[in-house]
């Protein structure tokens, strides 16, 4: 069994989990920074989606409140009209019976 399948470690080769874990810290500093980068980019784009969405429902608030009191002008006409119609009967009732 001459070195076909040799488990001895090589002597000039570095520690395996000197290396990794210093490799591995490194990748760590560079992940965080790059995900601190990512979050502001994410926050930002988040924080646009919000806006775009208040002010949709903002606009949506107005368009249901102009309707509502479009709604209310025309009963409060309607009404006086009515009201106006009817006092006029009255009183032509009140001119016929005398």
């Amino acid at each position: 069994m001459s070195g076909a399948f040799s488990f001895q470690a090589d002597a000039a080769a570095p520690r395996r989990g000197t290396v990794g874990r210093r490799y591995l810290a490194a990748r760590t500093v560079r992940r965080k920074q790059g995900t601190a980068d990512m979050s502001k980019s994410a926050k930002s784009k988040a924080e646009q989606q919000f806006a775009a969405t208040q002010k949709k429902a903002k606009k949506q608030r107005d368009e249901k409140d102009r309707v509502l009191r479009e709604k209310q002008e025309k009963v409060a006409r309607l009404r006086a009209l009515r009201l106006a119609k009817e006092a006029a009967d009255a009183k032509a009732a009140e001119n016929n019976a005398s």
